[in-house]
């Protein structure tokens, strides 16, 4: 949803842009040419960015989970993971006065997830618990839950 808005806008400026640079303003042909090149390159990637935020989840598959941030992806394989756990939420060191789901690995690190209580996209209040249920449903059937 909020990702849709990003392209829109994005197509907008772009659109505008292109316009205003071809049909308003007389610039000369070299320099109007560069001009719209650099308002692709900017398109390009406002919709990368876009695209990147269209796909920041927790992805559950039979081999283990990835977890899609903006900036990276981990992957953690089912026989790495000890439990799923919650803790506070951090974005860049500070913590967002919220819970998150946390993955333990077995290797004693605690891998943050994109799934927040209280979060805006998770309406109401059992969303964030049948997430963190069905991480342990999925960590149970793997055949890999520690019992530590």
């Amino acid at each position: 949803m909020v990702t849709g808005f990003f392209v829109v806008i994005g197509v907008a400026v772009v659109a505008l842009t292109s316009g205003m640079m071809m049909d308003m303003v007389p610039i000369p042909s070299a320099e109007q040419d560069a001009n719209v090149v650099g308002v692709w390159v900017f398109t390009v990637a406002w919709l990368a960015v876009a695209w990147r935020l269209y796909s920041v989840g927790v992805y559950v598959g039979p081999a283990g989970i990835r977890i899609k941030n903006v900036h990276k992806t981990t992957t953690l394989r089912w026989s790495a993971v000890k439990q799923i756990t919650v803790g506070p939420a951090t974005f860049m060191g500070l913590h967002l006065g919220a819970q998150a789901i946390l993955i333990a690995t077995i290797d004693g690190r605690h891998v943050p997830t994109t799934l927040i209580d209280q979060a805006p996209l998770l309406p109401g209040g059992h969303a964030f618990q049948e997430a963190i249920d069905s991480l342990n449903r999925a960590h149970a059937h793997s055949g890999t839950t520690s019992s530590a």
